[in-house]
């Protein structure tokens, strides 16, 4: 990808350093290059969808994270959503129960205040800032 340039981009890095600081630590020492509000995609998921419904339903919802989900039910990997009418009521990796159904699509929108507790150069994983905010 190098700089972006050769498709008319501008492309910026941020590297966790001497140790991996999991998704959530390497977006809190990114956040001077993210802005208010950011989309965050993961490398490792394959996903079809339209982004730009996905950033008008944040905007609607007019809340700290949007995380999309996908009906699992146990089969690609662990199901670690609650979903009722629509809405996310509980996401938790750690505390896993038989009512979650769906998993986080690998598609999210963020602002960066929910990290202000975090510190610069601390190693967590991003579950850990979006678990409190379905509770």
């Amino acid at each position: 990808m190098g700089n972006g340039a050769a498709w008319n981009l501008s492309v910026n890095y941020s590297c966790d350093g001497d140790r991996l600081l999991g998704t959530g630590g390497a977006l809190r020492e990114a956040l001077p290059l993210l802005g208010d509000a950011f989309f965050v995609i993961y490398g490792d998921s394959s996903v079809s969808c339209k982004l730009g419904e996905i950033e008008q339903a944040f905007l609607h919802a007019k809340a700290p994270a949007l995380v999309t989900v996908y009906r699992n039910d146990g089969r690609w990997d662990r199901s670690n959503v609650v979903l009722q009418a629509g809405r996310l009521v509980r996401y938790d990796k750690r505390n896993l129960s038989l009512d979650m159904t769906h998993i986080d699509y690998g598609v999210s929108i963020l602002t960066s205040g929910i990290f202000a507790a975090r510190q610069n150069g601390e190693a967590f994983d991003l579950s850990e800032v979006l678990t409190p905010l379905s509770l």
